[in-house]
């Protein structure tokens, strides 16, 4: 995962018109907002809810995993792009908007409401039908937030007991190696001496 900016949002006119549409559209429908657990520093209130509902779809819970927003996997999200470049939070910030828009919704998937204000199904739906979308921009947006998600998910070490995984190995026992000279030094065995490798033996002095 690259942390320099990648402008993954610029895919021609089609999409420069569709990041347009969040400015109008969002006056139309009411986002159900979800309050943050701490204080945001990429996200509005309505992008940060809008994370959490499309994190709460993709991993819901049930049995021995919390769900998404058990885990705050939205405020995660949030820490982790306010160390990045921030031309990547701008442009998250410009999708999410996007999957929240109810007129975008209405024009694109005939759905008349926010992506908050939807109820899990309509939003798995509202997930499938941007993953197979025509459009390039959709496909690429869900892709890129369906990435950061599912890191930061199954990242989370709350989730690791219910699939079984024992976290990671604990070396703080194991001994630091030599210094590299010494260590292939120790590995390079002498060269035995065979009896034409003996020294020559001193010269004797002649007898008088």
């Amino acid at each position: 995962m690259q942390t320099t900016r990648r402008r993954f949002l610029k895919y021609g006119l089609g999409g420069v018109l569709l990041l347009a549409v969040p400015a109008v559209g969002l006056s139309l429908r009411r986002s159900v907002l979800v309050e943050p657990k701490s204080a945001l520093l990429t996200f509005s209130p309505r992008q940060y809810s809008t994370l959490t509902a499309m994190a709460d779809t993709l991993c819901p819970g049930g049995g021995k995993l919390p769900s998404a927003s058990d885990l705050d996997i939205a405020g995660t999200l949030d820490m982790l792009f306010s160390r990045m470049h921030p031309g990547v939070g701008a442009d998250l910030a410009a999708a999410l908007d996007l999957l929240e828009n109810a007129l975008a919704g209405a024009v694109l998937d005939q759905r008349f409401q926010t992506f908050t204000a939807c109820d899990a199904d309509v939003r798995d739906e509202v997930l499938r039908d941007w993953s197979t979308s025509a459009i390039t921009l959709r496909r690429a947006v869900y892709k890129a937030l369906r990435g950061f998600i599912m890191a930061a998910y199954w990242g989370n070490a709350a989730t690791w007991g219910a699939i079984g995984y024992p976290g990671i190995a604990d070396y703080s026992a194991v001994p630091s190696p030599p210094p590299f000279d010494e260590y292939i030094a120790a590995l390079t065995p002498e060269p035995e001496r065979g009896a034409d490798d003996e020294p020559d033996s001193e010269p004797q002095e002649a007898s008088p």
